[in-house]
């Protein structure tokens, strides 16, 4: 889990270094994006982990 998290950072890190070093209103394009990203994983976090936990699965 720990080495998933830091390999998603990193490919967060090397996006927004593409898409920042180029156009300053592309910005507001990843803003954008990052809410929209952390509403869906709040969603997922919120609706299908009880779900998950309520079936039996192990998620550790």
């Amino acid at each position: 889990m720990v080495l998933f998290l830091n390999y998603l950072t990193n490919i967060m890190r090397r996006f927004f270094d593409i898409v920042l070093g180029k156009d300053p209103y592309r910005f507001i394009v990843v803003l954008i994006l990052s809410l929209t990203l952390g509403f869906v994983f709040n969603l997922l976090i919120r609706y299908i982990s009880p779900l998950v936990a309520s079936q039996g699965f192990n998620c550790a």
